[in-house]
C-alpha cells in the first residue's frame, strides 16, 4: 500500500464547494457510521457540509492538520484541535486545546495509515515548535500505532467515552 501524508488543499473543490480532501473524509466517515465500523469512534452523527465549510475550512489557520492519500484518495485525517471547537462532534466542549483527532478509513489498512499521520504530525509538530495531546479509548486500534511510536501517560477515564461499546478507559499520549 502507498500512503502519501501531506497537508490538506483547500483549494481543490468539489460541485458543492467542499475542498475534495475534506469530502473524501466526510464519505469514508459517514459510510462507516451507517456501517458501525469505527465502533471506537465515539462520534455518532454525521460529518455535514455545513460543518465542513462554517467550521474545519475557517479554523485550518489555527488547527494543524495532515491527510494520508493513496491513489489519489484522501483515506485519513489528522488534526490537532487548537481551537476545539472547530467541529461538531457531541462532545466538543469537553476538549481542551491541542488534542489530536484522527479518522482513518476502515477500509484501508488502519494502524499502517494512522502511524504514517501521526508521524506527519510529530514531525509537523518539531518543525512549528508546538505540543500536543490524545486521548484514545482502550478498544482503539490506533493504541498500536502510538505504542510504536511513544507511549506516555496512564490509563484514566472519559465520560465521552463511555458510549456504545466504549468502557470509558483512555490512554493519554503527549506530543511530540
Amino acid at each position: 500500500m502507498d500512503v502519501a501524508v501531506r497537508k490538506l488543499n483547500l483549494e481543490n473543490l468539489t460541485q458543492e464547494g467542499i475542498p475534495k480532501d475534506f469530502a473524501d473524509v466526510q464519505d469514508y466517515f459517514n459510510e462507516a457510521l451507517r456501517k458501525n465500523s469505527l465502533p471506537w469512534i465515539p462520534r455518532k452523527t454525521p460529518i455535514t457540509d455545513k460543518e465542513i465549510l462554517e467550521k474545519w475550512v475557517p479554523s485550518q489557520n489555527i488547527n494543524l492538520s495532515l491527510v494520508a492519500e493513496s491513489e489519489g484518495k484522501v483515506v485519513g485525517l489528522s488534526t490537532v484541535l487548537y481551537d476545539p471547537k472547530s467541529n461538531d462532534y457531541e462532545f466538543a466542549n469537553q476538549r481542551k486545546s491541542g488534542e489530536l483527532n484522527s479518522t482513518i478509513d476502515p477500509n484501508q489498512d488502519y494502524i499502517f495509515v494512522q502511524t504514517k499521520l501521526l508521524e506527519g504530525i510529530i514531525s509537523e509538530l518539531k518543525i512549528q515548535n508546538k505540543t500536543a495531546h490524545c486521548y484514545l479509548p482502550i478498544e482503539s486500534p490506533a493504541n498500536e500505532a502510538f505504542k510504536n511510536l511513544r507511549k506516555i501517560g496512564n490509563i484514566g477515564f472519559l465520560e465521552s467515552y463511555k458510549t456504545g461499546n466504549l468502557s470509558g478507559k483512555v490512554q493519554r499520549y503527549d506530543l511530540p
